[in-house]
């Protein structure tokens, strides 16, 4: 059964994952072009949220899929906490606001301030309980309170979680405690252990259209991988709180990498060799999105359809690099990298090992390891930002770019702005009644070129409303929308 669930796992990523890099990179792509209109521009920010959306949703698939046939394994590191929470909080506080619902934070001081965790797995758990918790509360709050306790170290405990090398020189041993507690609809007790099984939702919780009633499975299954456990405990109609109990590290002092702000790449800086990159990838969709990337910066293309191809391709008109599909017919990747550094070996050959980075929308460790094992480079796992593949381009060919300072074209985002409930009202009531009826119409049929369309006739002292609005446009909140148009609407309705 474990053999079938990873035979499962490996074709359901890569058949899946495959089209989606196709679609979200041509996203990218099209970006680029400065000459795109707004009206475009908003369409393909549509594709890139539906699409990262759905990969969301492949995503909570494949994890529980991992789980269960055992394949999940922990990624620890060291982490700033306070910051992912204050991430976290930002990420929610529009969301809230917009509902009408008071968002709170309490962080204990006993809680440190860097960790020894799963940063992405501790980080999924949370949006899945404080998601959960905003979208099943239609009035009063949400909170989040966390804190902290040391192990005593003559207790005698058994370790949650196996220590692992490090190069931290201060690690305490300490269980942390995370509640999310919400005044929502509550849970029957007779659904109180079933919400965590596997595309279950309860019988209440069924009006919401949204999700796939993943999230909790996968979150007490995480925390489970971890170490700790989740509780929950609800009152039908008066809330739940859902309890996180985990084992973690604290560090004294740490030094964190600074993420650098993402630059858009417009082409090759000036007085550089001409870089030639060769492309192998049996899938014409992905060759084709990479060559309109690497062209449009400068860079000169070879392409290969299979691995005999790619191996004689890089015998006659030697490349710079190789961008390497794993899993291609005739040869895969795997064979074509061992195949080429074999070679590389011969004493007859003078030139240097040429880079080479894997790709592959099989995203899992062993295949990362595998191919680095090959003789590859570098591996980068499809759907990728087209950052993520020009840093590790000039990783390994130290090539210099120039960059467009002011970010991608498609970064253009309305700055959040924390509309209150009572902000929507005074500012709707500056607006005319057949505007805001045409607002509700387009936010009931889900479209968002039309409340795009009627944002744009707005005067510019409505700046603030136009901004609140484009924002729940761009997330896909209509049902928010038509709950804040609504009683505009039902106040200006003719009487029968």
């Amino acid at each position: 059964a474990n053999r079938a669930k990873s035979q499962f796992l490996a074709t359901m990523s890569h058949e899946l994952r495959t089209p989606l890099n196709i679609i979200l990179g041509f996203t990218q792509v099209m970006g680029r072009d400065l000459q795109i209109t707004t009206k475009h521009r908003e369409h393909l920010q549509t594709i890139i949220r539906s699409g990262n959306h759905l990969l969301s949703l492949i995503n909570d698939v494949l994890d529980l899929s991992k789980i269960e046939a055992g394949r999940a394994t922990l990624n620890e590191s060291n982490c700033d906490f306070k910051e992912l929470l204050t991430t976290l909080q930002s990420m929610f506080q529009l969301k809230a606001t917009l509902k009408g619902l008071k968002l709170e934070v309490t962080i204990a001081p006993s809680v440190p301030q860097f960790i020894f965790i799963d940063a992405s797995k501790l980080r999924q758990i949370l949006i899945n309980l404080l998601g959960n918790a905003i979208k099943f509360t239609q009035e009063g709050r949400v909170s989040l309170r966390v804190w902290a306790e040391e192990i005593q170290s003559g207790r005698e405990e058994e370790p949650l979680a196996s220590p692992q090398t490090h190069p931290l020189s201060s690690l305490r041993p300490m269980t942390l405690h995370l509640e999310v507690e919400d005044t929502g609809i509550g849970v029957p007790p007779e659904a109180l252990e079933k919400i965590f099984d596997a595309f279950v939702q309860a019988q209440n919780g069924k009006q919401t259209i949204e999700g796939t009633g993943l999230g909790l499975a996968i979150s007490r299954r995480f925390a489970q991988l971890m170490g700790g456990q989740i509780r929950v405990r609800s009152t039908l109609h008066q809330g739940s709180v859902f309890y996180l109990q985990l084992p973690i590290r604290a560090s004294e002092k740490t030094v964190l990498q600074s993420e650098s702000p993402q630059r858009s790449v417009i082409q090759l800086a000036p007085g550089q060799p001409r870089y030639r990159i060769l492309i192998a990838d049996d899938h014409p969709g992905n060759r084709n999105l990479l060559v309109s990337l690497l062209k449009s910066v400068g860079f000169d293309l070879l392409e290969a359809s299979n691995g005999l191809q790619t191996i004689a391709l890089w015998e006659q008109t030697p490349p710079h690099l190789i961008l390497l599909d794993i899993h291609m017919p005739t040869m895969d990747g795997y064979e074509v990298a061992r195949t080429i550094r074999q070679r590389e070996e011969s004493p007859h050959r003078s030139l240097a090992p040429t880079p080479m980075i894997a790709l592959t929308a099989n995203a899992f460790p062993e295949t990362r390891d595998r191919a680095l094992e090959a003789g590859c480079n570098e591996f980068l796992s499809k759907p990728f930002q087209e950052s993520e593949l020009f840093d590790k381009i000039a990783g390994c060919l130290g090539v210099q770019f120039l960059y467009q300072e002011a970010g991608p074209a498609l970064e253009g985002q309305p700055e959040d702005t924390p509309f209150s409930v009572s902000d929507w009202d005074m500012a709707l009531q500056d607006v005319s009644q057949e505007w805001l009826m045409a607002l509700h119409h387009a936010a009931l049929a889900c479209d968002d070129e039309q409340v795009i369309r009627l944002v744009h006739q707005l005067p510019p002292e409505q700046a603030p409303l136009a901004t609140a609005i484009l924002q729940l446009a761009k997330l896909l909140q209509f049902e928010q929308l038509l709950q804040l148009t609504q009683p505009q609407v039902a106040d200006t309705a003719p009487l029968s």
